[in-house]
């Protein structure tokens, strides 16, 4: 055993030294190890929420990425309706109407390519998810809340959807 002044080492052992501490030394030691664990607490939690934050950012961006066009698509989609209803009820071949579908053709390869995808509607049952009733009609032949007609092409983008189908639907009961 060997002492001095302030501490006294008990063992001798090479490989694990026991050493007295004051009270007042015991206690700040404590304290600090205290401190140090709430630190690595805090890192720990600080660690998990910035990872956290970063698989939020890239699900943004990957939906950005996915629906950011949305907006101009839509725009699109007006022009290749209207340009539907223009061919309607054309059957000749003259020039224009040849150059009216090149032009449809050409709209509906780039909604594709875009991931812009028509709903089925036509003879289907009516969901309101996938379509808007606008008409209501009494046909004892049809199904009841089945499309009978539909009225404007509802679309998917990515398969989310984006303009639902306005339909006319069939109802027994009206």
């Amino acid at each position: 055993m060997v002492s001095n002044s302030k501490y006294t080492i008990i063992d001798q052992d090479p490989e694990e030294e026991t050493i007295l501490l004051t009270k007042q030394e015991y206690e700040s030691l404590k304290a600090k190890a205290k401190e140090a664990e709430d630190l690595y607490n805090k890192f720990l939690r600080l660690t998990a929420e910035f990872e956290n934050y970063q698989k939020f950012m890239e699900r943004q961006k990957a939906d950005y990425l996915k629906y950011g066009t949305e907006r101009i698509l839509r725009e699109i989609i007006k022009i290749y309706d209207d340009l539907k209803r223009a061919l309607k009820g054309k059957n000749d071949d003259s020039q224009n109407t040849n150059g009216l579908k090149l032009i449809l053709n050409n709209f509906s390869a780039l909604l594709k390519r875009e991931g812009v995808n028509p709903i089925e509607a036509e003879g289907a049952k009516f969901n309101p998810d996938l379509h808007e009733c606008m008409m209501v009609e009494q046909n004892p032949s049809a199904d009841d809340e089945t499309i009978t007609e539909v009225l404007e092409d509802g679309y998917f983008l990515n398969g989310k959807v984006m303009r639902p189908a306005r339909v006319k639907i069939n109802n027994k009961c009206v």
